[in-house]
């Protein structure tokens, strides 16, 4: 009874927050839709990985994606045209989770390592990626801050805001980071 309840609030929440889905929670809601009914179909296909892609996140503007890859790269996508926007190398390339800050600006991640990285995500206007186009190279990250504490690896990391963020770890913890302070 309980999680019929959850089911019907989330199926609200999504249909408000999503005008497009008001159709697809109705029906579920009233029983005239069943799960095998529903049929999805892909929209863009990203190509770049040469690898087993282990995370995705999706930044606050929608129109962006980063994905984190076996081959040891992460990439931000446009998501709206397919595009490499930037691509950073970790030094470690066992990353196994990944997140856009809440502003975007920032691209946390972490993984077998132990540590949790924070590139700053440059900001790319129509004249760099003209620029980039003419040298054909993707643009690339730079460090901004490495956090260290955690004795396993990096199960999850989050933002919270800008200056802080979230991370699991298979030693059994969290933590909650003060960037700026490293700690």
């Amino acid at each position: 009874m309980l999680s019929e309840e959850i089911e019907r609030l989330r199926n609200t929440h999504a249909a408000e927050d999503h005008p497009d889905l008001q159709p697809l929670a109705l029906a579920a809601a009233d029983g005239s839709l069943a799960p095998n009914q529903i049929f999805l179909r892909p929209r863009r296909l990203l190509r770049g990985h040469f690898g087993k892609i282990y995370a995705c996140d999706w930044a606050k503007s929608g129109t962006s994606l980063v994905s984190a890859s076996q081959d040891g790269r992460l990439i931000i996508w446009n998501a709206k045209t397919a595009n490499k926007l930037a691509a950073i190398t970790p030094r470690s390339y066992w990353v196994m989770t990944v997140a856009f800050s809440t502003s975007s600006e920032f691209v946390g991640f972490g993984g077998l390592n132990n540590k949790i990285n924070i590139h700053k995500v440059p900001s790319l206007d129509l004249t760099d990626l003209n620029e980039e186009k003419k040298k054909k190279k993707t643009p690339h990250c730079r460090d901004h801050v490495e956090l260290f504490g955690h004795d396993a690896y990096i199960s999850c990391v989050r933002f919270l805001d800008d200056n802080s963020c979230l991370s699991s770890s298979g030693d059994h913890s969290c933590i909650v980071w003060d960037i700026p302070h490293e700690k």
